[in-house]
């Protein structure tokens, strides 16, 4: 009864699916820019479940390994074959690492511009329109104020000039009457129109207009960060989040499971070869005791 040594066997089932496994991986690297479409979508698929299978086998390998040597007589291999075995492996496991790094790299970087650039666009959408409005509405308050401040221009040099015509009539009507007293009083309604004329002077020598608001000095600009449009965008985006988060959760715990299950199937794995170890010695045994029992027929046989 021989026993054949599974290495090979399980090595060239790696060299296929590496193989593959590259060329999948490549494909992958060239539709990078196209990502949404539907053979980069099966091309990922594919490669994420050669990568996984090509893990498997690995683990497979790394079990022969240890049943080879645990039955260095059976097999006849030195330590020089093991290290070659054991360099093969670990050098597939970093091809197949450095693969996966890459997919992670790529999906976390994409994940994240789907999920937050459709609600930053809507967030400017909204703020342009926002600022549009409050543009227009600080445009319409200067309008009024401008009409209200001319309505009010009009009215006082309106009054002004009643007030010039009244002491023109009186100063005319006190020439033609007492002269000190008139004098006085005609003096007294210059004085007044003086008053008048200075006094209108300063009320609307300066500017009128003052600068229309900056939008950062604006508290509407600090009301915006707490407006529903905003508080719609961040609870919108901590809801995706709490969703990839628990997609990743359900993944790992997917994952988790069948780990476990290939440690038991590797399990019954090692003891099926222990048996079959112990098989082969039964039959080693088997076949000496035979050949002892042939031996003292004959002996039995002569006599």
């Amino acid at each position: 009864m021989s026993l054949e040594d599974p290495f090979f066997a399980v090595k060239d089932e790696v060299f296929k699916a590496l193989n593959k496994t590259r060329g999948l991986y490549l494909r992958w690297r060239e539709l990078g820019e196209n990502c949404a479409s539907a053979e980069a979508e099966w091309t990922t698929n594919e490669l994420r479940n050669s990568l996984r299978s090509i893990e498997w086998d690995l683990e497979d390998l790394e079990d022969t390994i240890s049943i080879v040597e645990k039955n260095p007589n059976k097999f006849r291999i030195d330590n020089r074959e093991l290290s070659s075995r054991r360099h093969f492996i670990d050098n597939t496991r970093d091809e197949v690492k450095q693969m996966k790094e890459k997919m992670s790299f790529y999906r976390a970087r994409d994940r994240d511009i789907t999920a937050h650039q459709p609600l930053l666009d809507e967030h400017n959408q909204q703020e342009q329109q926002h600022q549009q409005q409050q543009h227009e509405l600080n445009i319409q308050n200067s309008n009024n104020s401008t009409n209200n401040h001319n309505h009010h221009i009009t009215s006082d040099c309106t009054h002004l000039v009643d007030c010039d015509n009244n002491l023109t009539i009186t100063h005319s009507l006190l020439n033609g009457g007492v002269g000190n007293s008139s004098s006085n009083s005609v003096g007294g309604g210059s004085s007044v129109a003086s008053t008048l004329v200075g006094t209108m002077a300063g009320k609307y020598g300066g500017t009128k207009y003052s600068k229309l608001e900056n939008s950062l000095d604006s508290p509407g600009h600090y009301n915006t960060l707490d407006s529903p449009a905003h508080r719609f965008v961040s609870e919108t985006v901590s809801v995706q989040q709490r969703m990839m988060q628990n997609q990743d959760e359900q993944l790992d715990m997917i994952s988790d499971s069948i780990g476990t299950l290939k440690t038991v199937s590797r399990q019954i794995g090692v003891e099926l070869d222990e048996q079959a170890v112990m098989l082969d010695d039964f039959g080693n045994e088997f076949e000496t005791t035979d050949s002892k029992l042939d031996s003292t027929m004959k002996k039995m046989a002569k006599f």
